[in-house]
């Protein structure tokens, strides 16, 4: 069986986001070098969802315009929220569907994020987290001290046995 057995950033100005701090000050410009960029709007936008149901209807009514980033930033947001399983939040389901197709490809950042997210919910499904361990297996090497400690306590907390990654992750810590 796949499962053994029986910490989130703070953007600018103290909002919490999965990736709203990775953009620095006001962000990216927009396409006329003035003003932040669409994506940061659209990501202040998740930002200011108030409950973990408003940011998974936000992510719905808006999905064209997601993209990795953003179905990141959803997902963290709506684990943060507090108390809340993936079960119990409305749109959740069609978040994940969308992040498991990018987990592949997913910066180190991300991976920890996604799994993060995934551990704080409580979403159980095996196919995401072996798609979460297979990245992060794979870019182990390119993450930073806190998503390598992000990584492990996800998998921890859902009591996922997983030995290669944790000696991939072992050995990244090692030479970091």
């Amino acid at each position: 069986s796949f499962y053994g057995g029986g910490g989130g950033r703070r953007a600018p100005g103290g909002r919490a986001g999965a990736a709203a701090s990775s953009q620095g000050g006001s962000g990216p410009q927009n396409s006329n070098g003035e003003g932040p960029s669409d994506s940061v709007l659209l990501n202040r936008e998740i930002l200011a969802q108030p409950t973990a149901e408003e940011i998974a209807a936000f992510a719905e009514k808006r999905a064209a315009e997601f993209d990795e980033v953003h179905y990141v930033t959803a997902i963290h947001r709506i684990a943060k929220s507090g108390g809340v399983r993936a079960r119990d939040v409305a749109g959740v389901g069609r978040l994940v569907e969308h992040l498991r197709g990018s987990i592949p490809e997913m910066k180190p950042r991300h991976i920890a994020n996604t799994a993060w997210a995934f551990a704080r919910l409580v979403y159980r499904d095996a196919p995401s987290w072996s798609s979460i361990s297979q990245a992060a297996k794979g870019s182990t090497a390119q993450f930073r001290p806190q998503e390598l400690a992000s990584t492990t306590w996800s998998f921890a907390a859902m009591r996922i046995l997983d030995v290669p990654l944790c000696d991939a992750i072992a050995q990244a810590a090692i030479a970091s």
